[in-house]
């Protein structure tokens, strides 16, 4: 194993072994170092490699720590509701690749999440570049509080990602079809189109659901300090700007009605259109008095969303990207993944450690 790898277990090691103290083999989530290896050695045969923390300067490797330590705490949440024997030991890894991806895959009876550190990277310099007191008036001019607002723009737009990861292995996405495991490779030409897209709309789904909860959970703990602004406005907007920045990195794809029907993923602007409908329908069942309000946040999210993208990356909005979105096809295929959930629901059950979203 190259010495990155080394570093790799090194670092991560040490972060788990912070948590509560604990020694490596008794991690109630992780898998064990050598364990670790070996996948990492599979990994390895892929030509996919861990990142080396010493690439990385004081700040980025508090990021990092926060990362694993965070996703700890998750991962014991959500098992709280997953039955014992459903349980899997879990090794999560940053990937030494600047591209803006993550996967999810399984080895053995281990569940692996993966995030390309180009993600942490991208994500940083985008919101460091943009953020300011016209985009956020809360912060006003503190240097200070714009650091705490990148960094929780950051890790909402990454614990997305990684909810979204997650969702492959609690929705049963691997159970319901083996070749899933090796979803870092070329992956969407072993199911049908509709299949896949299905999958990840409710990958999506659950990522937002979960986005909800940890934002619920965050405004709790703020609130016990007053706060000169309306701290629940304040949270849910920068949820939704994380988020919707976050889908800004894909490519830009006017929509071909002719060979929609052959694509494994809705364009990123049905899947950041997708996201505001599930937030909003969550916040009418969980707290109607405030569904004009998230209503207002999301589509003052696309205006500012937008504006400090074009600033970002000096391309104008393609407003032949929105338009294309009004095609009476683009309804038509949303409509049809919908039905098809019907269809996989069965399939997925039976491997899901979760209850599922409810039939259509």
């Amino acid at each position: 194993m190259n010495k990155g790898g080394r570093m790799m277990i090194s670092q991560i090691r040490k972060i788990i072994n912070k948590l509560k103290g604990q020694k490596a083999a008794d991690s109630e989530i992780f898998c064990s170092q050598e364990e670790e290896i070996e996948i990492l050695n599979m990994l390895a045969k892929q030509n996919i490699y861990p990142f080396n923390y010493s690439e990385t300067d004081k700040k980025g490797k508090e990021l990092l720590e926060f990362i694993v330590t965070f996703l700890e705490k998750i991962l014991k949440y959500i098992n709280q509701s997953v039955n014992k024997e459903k349980q899997k030991k879990f090794c999560f890894l940053f990937v030494n690749d600047h591209s803006i991806n993550a996967f999810a895959t399984r080895y053995k009876d281990i569940d692996i999440v993966a995030l390309n550190i180009g993600v942490a990277k991208s994500l940083y310099d985008y919101f460091n570049k943009v953020i300011d007191s016209e985009v956020f008036p809360e912060i006003g001019e503190d240097i200070e509080k714009k650091k705490d607002l990148v960094f929780d723009l950051q890790i909402f737009a990454i614990m997305y990602i990684l909810f979204h990861e997650i969702a492959h292995i609690y929705n049963g996405h691997f159970g319901y079809d083996n070749t899933y495991y090796y979803r870092m490779l070329d992956y969407e030409n072993h199911r049908k189109e509709l299949d896949n897209k299905t999958i990840e709309m409710d990958a999506d789904a659950f990522a937002m659901t979960q986005s909800y909860v940890l934002i619920e959970n965050l405004i709790k703990v703020r609130e016990q300090t007053p706060k000169s602004y309306n701290l629940r406005d304040y949270s849910y907007s920068t949820l939704m700007f994380a988020i919707y920045s976050f889908y800004l990195f894909f490519e830009e794809e006017v929509v071909n009605s002719d060979i929609l029907h052959l694509d494994s993923y809705f364009p990123r602007r049905i899947r950041q259109a997708l996201n505001m409908d599930i937030i909003e329908n969550i916040i009418e069942k969980d707290h109607p008095e405030y569904v004009s309000k998230i209503e207002e946040i999301n589509s003052l999210t696309i205006i500012k969303g937008e504006k400090c993208w074009e600033k970002y990356s000096n391309k104008p909005l393609n407003i032949l990207e929105i338009l294309s979105l009004q095609n009476e096809a683009v309804v038509k295929d949303i409509d049809k993944v919908f039905n098809n959930w019907n269809k996989i629901y069965d399939k997925l059950e039976p491997h899901a450690r979760l209850p599922l979203a409810s039939k259509r």
